[in-house]
């Protein structure tokens, strides 16, 4: 069950945020929610852990149920490895995490104009020209 946060408080912008995320780190939903221990695949699995806890502010344990129904303590130890690679600027974690965040903004854009607009000011999130001007030409009547 997904509970309220922001715009993804519905199981459908739920799924529409984690098939965008998955575009943008060339996977799948299938490969996100097996219990592969490839390292690619779990850095990705971790990446949108990530950004879903820390950045849309939603429970570890609806992460972990949401995302291969894993435990809320697999969701705080993917959250722990992303921001110890990304102190230590370990190249994959960095564009995983960058590809997952861009895809909540981008999400968000489609859906709240001024919430993105918070949120990429908030966060330092430095959106391309054409994505501003996409999310401006969508949010006007």
């Amino acid at each position: 069950m997904v509970k309220h946060y922001g715009s993804l408080s519905t199981e459908a912008n739920f799924q529409g945020f984690l098939n965008l995320a998955c575009q943008l780190l060339s996977t799948n939903i299938t490969e996100l929610t097996t219990a592969c221990r490839k390292r690619t695949i779990v850095k990705k699995r971790q990446a949108i852990h990530y950004i879903l806890h820390r950045k849309a502010g939603m429970r570890s344990v609806d992460v972990g149920e949401l995302i291969g129904n894993k435990d809320h303590a697999t969701v705080l130890y993917s959250c722990t490895a992303i921001q110890n690679d990304l102190d230590h600027n370990y190249i994959d974690s960095t564009i995983y995490y960058k590809s997952a965040k861009i895809a909540l903004v981008e999400h968000l854009a489609s859906n709240h104009q001024d919430v993105i607009t918070l949120f990429a000011n908030c966060n330092g999130i430095l959106l391309s020209n054409q994505t501003k001007a996409d999310a401006h030409s969508t949010a006007m009547p």
